[in-house]
C-alpha cells in the first residue's frame, strides 16, 4: 500500500546517505542535488512503494521513507481546507490538479463562480486558515467560538 497519492507533494529529507537502502528503493549519490527539495508525486508504483517525481525528469525511484512531512501552503491544499484574506475565509470546495474551486467569502454552502490556481491566491494575499481560537461551523459558515459565545450571553439577557 502507498503511503501518497499522484499530485501529492512531498519533501525530500535532507539526511539522506549515498548508496543506504530506503524501503526498497537506493539512495545514488545523483540523487544529493534534490536534498531539502519539495516535489510533486506524478506516478506510483503498483506493488512496491515507490515514486516518481516531478522533480528529477523522472530518472529516480523514491520511496516513502525518503520524504518528510510537508508544510501545507497552497501549493497543497485539499478540499475542506479554509484560507482567508483581508476580505474574509473561503473553504476550498474542489481542486482539480492546479484548479482551486472556492466557497463565496464566509459562506461555505455556495460556490463562487471563478476558479483560481495557487499563483492567483497568492497574488490575492490568501494564507492557508490556522485557527488560533477555536471556531463553530453553524449552516455552513464559521465563527469564533468566543463571538458566537458572547452573542448567546447577550440573547440570555433579553430573556
Amino acid at each position: 500500500m502507498n503511503t501518497y497519492k499522484v499530485g501529492d507533494t512531498v519533501k525530500i529529507r535532507k539526511d539522506l546517505k549515498v548508496g543506504k537502502m530506503y524501503g526498497e528503493e537506493c539512495f545514488y549519490k545523483e540523487m544529493k542535488k534534490h536534498l531539502g527539495k519539495t516535489a510533486k508525486i506524478i506516478h506510483i508504483g503498483l506493488f512496491f512503494d515507490y515514486y516518481i517525481l516531478d522533480i528529477d525528469d523522472e530518472d529516480w525511484s523514491w520511496s516513502s521513507k525518503m520524504f518528510e512531512p510537508v508544510t501545507r501552503n497552497l501549493y497543497s491544499l485539499k478540499q475542506g481546507d479554509i484560507i482567508e484574506n483581508e476580505d474574509g475565509k473561503r473553504k476550498i470546495l474542489g481542486v482539480c490538479g492546479e484548479v482551486i474551486f472556492l466557497s463565496k467569502v464566509n459562506d461555505f454552502r455556495s460556490s463562487f463562480f471563478f476558479h483560481f490556481t495557487p499563483y492567483d491566491l497568492e497574488a490575492y494575499d490568501y494564507k492557508l486558515f490556522s485557527p488560533q481560537e477555536e471556531t463553530i461551523t453553524i449552516l455552513g459558515k464559521t465563527y469564533l467560538k468566543s463571538d458566537v459565545e458572547e452573542k448567546l450571553k447577550e440573547l440570555e439577557k433579553q430573556i
